[in-house]
Order: C-alpha cells, then structure tokens, then sequence
C-alpha cells in the first residue's frame, strides 16, 4: 500500500494507508475532471483506504464542488454491503 504509518502515542492516529489500485483510480478521475474538481468518496477503515467511488460534480468548476448525493448513499450502500462479516472474539 502507498503511504505510511509513523508512530505515535497509543490511540493517536499518525497516518493511513491508501492501497495503490484507489490511488491510482483517484489519480485518473481527476486527470479526467480537470481543469474541474473531480469527486468521489473514499471507502476503508480507519487506517486503510481500500476502494474510491467517483461521484458525479454537480457544480462543475476549476474552483467549486457539489458532490451528487446519489452517489454518496450509492457509496454507502456497496461499501456497506461488501463489509465482511465480523464478529468479536467471543461473541456469539
């Protein structure tokens, strides 16, 4: 993954890891926007960014942004779905 981790004091989060596939997709949308602002949401955990939705700008502009709210629940919805089922060790 690209990125690093520095370490810090316990509970404080010093940096995340973007897999490469979702930086290099982030990279292509907004090569493909530009001069415009390029959206999107980014789906992960807490320090791992795994997976990049595009979303659509509704305001498109080199200096403005309005993310499609569509696409924000859409997001939501698959990475929701995709979630591996987890349980806590010791729960039932």
């Amino acid at each position: 993954m690209a990125g690093s981790r520095r370490e810090g004091p316990p509970g404080v989060h010093r940096g995340i890891r973007i897999r490469q596939a979702a930086l290099d997709e982030m990279i292509s949308h907004a090569r493909a926007e530009s001069p415009n602002e390029c959206c999107g949401l980014l789906i992960g955990t807490v320090d791992a960014i795994v997976q990049v939705a595009r979303a659509r700008n509704l305001r498109p502009s080199p200096d403005r942004f309005l993310i499609d709210p569509e696409a924000q629940f859409e997001a939501i919805r698959r990475a929701r779905s995709e979630k591996p089922n987890h349980r806590p060790p010791g729960s039932r």
